[in-house]
C-alpha cells in the first residue's frame, strides 16, 4: 500500500509540474564579457531603465542587495549584477521580489549560459534555473502572475548577447533523482534580521561558516530577510523563499511547494530523497507575543499565563495543523521545525521550576505537536531535561530568560532520531544571532507495510 501511495503521489506531482494550466516557461541563453555597476538589462517585460536611473540599496532589516527602483514596476527583469552574476526581479506595481546570487552564478565570462524561469500559478511560485540547475523557488505571495506581463513584449538588452529566447506553455522538467538518502541532517536557525548584526559582510560570513560546518541536507531558516540567496548560493543549495521571514535551503530536488496559511509563519515543500522516496518539510515561526520573559518578570499568575499562551501561540499551532490538513498531502515522512517562541512541556516540569522563574507549565504548542504524533528530536536524544538543557534563547543575551524555543519535530511513524545538538552558546558574544542553531540527524524507520 505504501508503495502505491508513493507512486500515486509521484504521478500527481509530475503531472502538476509538467502540465499545469497557465504555466509559463521562459528560457534563453546569454553571453557577455561586460563589467558594469549600472545593472544593465539582459531581458525584461518592463522598462528597466538602467541608463537613466540610480542604484537602489535594498539593505534593511527585511531585505538585502542593490538593484533599481524599476523593480517595483509590473513585469520581470533579468540583468547583470556588478559582481558579474545575473540578477532577477519581479514586480507588480506595489511589491517586488529580487534574486541576487553570488559570483558562483557569474555570466560575464564570455561563455554561453542558460537562464530559465517557470511561472507556476497552481503553486503560486516561480522556479529559477541557471545552466539547467535549479537554484531558487520563490513564493509569489501577493504578486499574482495574472496581473503582471510575464510572457509578452519581452525586451532584450543592447550590450549583452541573448539568443534562443523561448516562451512556452509547458514544462518538461529535467529531473535526475538523487541517490537514496535514508538519513537526513536538518538544521533550524533564526539568524536574526538576516544574520547582519555583526556587520553585513562579517555577519553573513559568520552565518555561512556556521552552516557550512554543519553540512546539512535541509535548512529551515527564520528571519532570512534578504540574505537567503547569498547564503544558499554559497552553500551550493537551492533556495526556496517562502516570505521575507521564512526560507528553506536544500541540496535535494524540490518537487512541490506550498504556503497554506500565513506565509510569514508557515511554508513547506516536498523534497525528493531517492528514485521513489520523498519527504515533506515545514518551516515555522510563531508569534513573539506575549513575551514569556515579561510575564515571568511581572510574576503573573498561572491561569493568566496559560490563557495568554492559548490565545496566541496555542491558537496558531492549531491553525498550523488545520492548514496543513487542507493540503490533502499523501502521508509522506514529515519534518516540522522552526522558531516557536514558546517553551516545551518536556522542559518546564515541576523539577525544573527553579530554572524558569518558579513556573511549571504544560505549554500548548509542544502539547499540540505531541497530540498530532510529532516528537521533539532533541528530547528524543536527551530525555533528561534537568541535565541536558538544550537552551536556544538566548545564545547572545545571557541576561534574558534562558530556555528552549526552537525545535525540530519529526513524525514518529516514519523517523527515529540518531543525534541532535545545539550550537552557539560556546561561541560567546560574537555569535551572529540571538538564537542558537539546532540540528538533528534523522533516520527513516524501516517500513513494515508490504506493497
Amino acid at each position: 500500500m505504501r508503495k502505491l501511495l508513493i507512486l500515486l503521489f509521484v504521478s500527481t506531482v509530475m503531472s502538476t509540474l509538467a502540465k499545469a494550466e497557465g504555466i509559463i516557461n521562459i528560457s534563453f541563453r546569454v553571453k557577455t564579457t561586460l563589467q558594469s555597476d549600472s545593472l544593465p538589462l539582459i531581458a525584461a517585460t518592463k522598462n528597466w531603465d538602467s541608463r537613466n536611473s540610480f542604484i537602489l540599496d535594498l539593505t534593511s532589516n527585511s531585505n538585502f542587495g542593490k538593484t533599481l527602483p524599476a523593480g517595483l514596476r509590473k513585469g520581470w527583469a533579468v540583468f547583470l549584477q556588478a559582481n558579474g552574476a545575473w540578477g532577477w526581479n519581479l514586480g507588480n506595481g506595489k511589491n517586488r521580489l529580487d534574486y541576487l546570487p553570488t559570483q558562483k552564478q557569474r555570466i560575464n565570462d564570455g561563455k554561453w549560459h542558460e537562464i530559465q524561469m517557470v511561472f507556476h500559478p497552481e503553486m503560486e511560485s516561480v522556479w529559477l534555473y541557471f545552466d539547467q540547475k535549479e537554484v531558487a523557488v520563490y513564493n509569489l505571495g501577493d504578486l499574482r502572475p495574472e496581473e503582471i506581463p510575464i510572457g509578452s513584449n519581452i525586451q532584450v538588452g543592447e550590450s549583452i548577447k541573448v539568443k534562443k529566447l523561448k516562451v512556452e506553455d509547458e514544462w518538461k522538467r529535467k529531473l535526475k533523482a538523487p541517490d537514496s538518502k535514508r538519513e537526513l541532517k536538518v538544521v533550524s536557525w533564526n539568524i536574526w534580521h538576516g544574520g547582519r548584526h555583526n556587520g553585513i559582510e562579517k555577519g553573513i560570513g559568520q552565518t555561512i561558516a556556521e552552516l557550512a560546518e554543519q553540512a546539512p541536507d535541509i535548512i529551515l531558516m527564520q528571519e532570512t530577510y534578504g540574505s537567503g540567496p547569498i547564503i544558499a548560493d554559497s552553500l551550493g543549495m537551492t533556495f526556496y523563499l517562502i516570505s521575507s521571514n521564512l526560507s528553506i535551503m536544500t541540496k535535494l530536488p524540490i518537487m512541490e511547494v506550498f504556503s497554506p496559511w500565513d506565509d510569514f509563519r508557515l511554508g513547506g515543500a516536498v523534497l525528493q530523497t531517492g528514485s521513489d522516496d520523498y519527504v515533506t518539510v515545514f518551516d515555522v515561526w510563531l508569534s513573539a507575543s506575549p513575551s514569556t520573559d515579561r510575564m515571568i518578570q511581572e510574576e503573573v499568575d498561572y491561569d493568566y499565563f496559560v490563557s495568554q499562551e492559548l490565545r496566541s501561540r496555542g491558537r496558531e499551532a492549531l491553525d498550523l495543523f488545520k492548514s496543513i490538513k487542507t493540503l490533502g498531502l499523501v502521508p509522506l515522512p514529515t519534518i516540522i521545525g522552526g522558531d516557536m517562541n514558546s517553551g516545551s512541556h518536556l522542559d518546564w516540569t515541576l523539577a525544573n521550576a527553579g530554572r524558569h522563574g518558579g513556573y511549571f507549565l504544560s505549554w500548548p504548542v509542544s502539547k499540540t505537536f505531541y497530540r498530532k504524533g510529532y516528537q521533539d528530536t532533541y528530547r528524543q536524544v536527551y530525555p533528561d531535561s534537568g541535565q541536558q538543557l538544550g537552551y536556544t534563547w538566548s545564545a547572545r543575551f545571557k541576561d534574558e530568560l534562558q530556555y528552549r524555543i526552537d525545535f525540530i519535530y519529526q513524525d514518529a511513524l516514519h523517523w527515529q532520531t540518531h543525534s541532535a545538538g545545539v550550537e552557539g552558546y560556546e561561541k560567546g558574544g560574537d555569535w551572529p544571532s540571538d538564537h542558537a542553531l539546532i540540528w538533528s540527524v534523522l533516520k527513516r524507520r524501516v517500513s513494515t507495510t508490504t506493497p
